[in-house]
């Protein structure tokens, strides 16, 4: 009696497609299973630290909202000082999160030099975390969000 390997094959590719599948829906990041996004912006120069941004995207109860803030040493050359809460649309949170999910991880490399660098935080609704570090500041925060001193 000859042993027909197609039993078992198929079934094999098949578990393999579902796997797979599976790991593609769990592993994407969309605005549905997003949680927060945090970015940080430290301008560094050689004599330290000369400005920072900070902007955290939140969702709750499929309500999207927006905190920013900035810090800087010398506002006359990095802007006032500011502290901003409003809530903004689903588009613009999904169209930030494209944005940082083409943003390529530079890691470790990204903090040396004498630049300024930005940190990326995604929490995902299932508490996974992405993180991305950046040389310099690769995304206009205020430009995007429409924030004015």
């Amino acid at each position: 009696m000859k042993f027909k390997y197609y039993k078992i094959i198929y079934p094999v590719i098949a578990l393999i497609a579902v796997l797979s599948i599976m790991f593609v829906i769990n592993n994407s990041v969309n605005a549905s299973n997003v949680q927060r996004i945090e970015v940080q912006v430290v301008g560094e120069s050689i004599i330290g630290e000369q400005y920072s941004k900070e902007l955290i995207l939140t969702k709750e109860n499929r309500k999207f909202f927006l905190d920013f803030s900035r810090v800087s040493k010398d506002e006359s050359k990095f802007g006032k000082n500011i502290n901003i809460k409003k809530e903004i649309t689903s588009e613009v949170f999904e169209n930030f999160l494209k944005i940082l999910k083409d943003t390529k991880d530079q890691g470790e490399s990204a903090l040396c030099c004498d630049h300024p660098f930005t940190l990326i935080k995604i929490v995902k609704t299932s508490n996974k975390t992405i993180n991305k570090t950046v040389a310099m500041q690769p995304i206009d925060i205020e430009g995007f969000f429409g924030i004015t001193d």
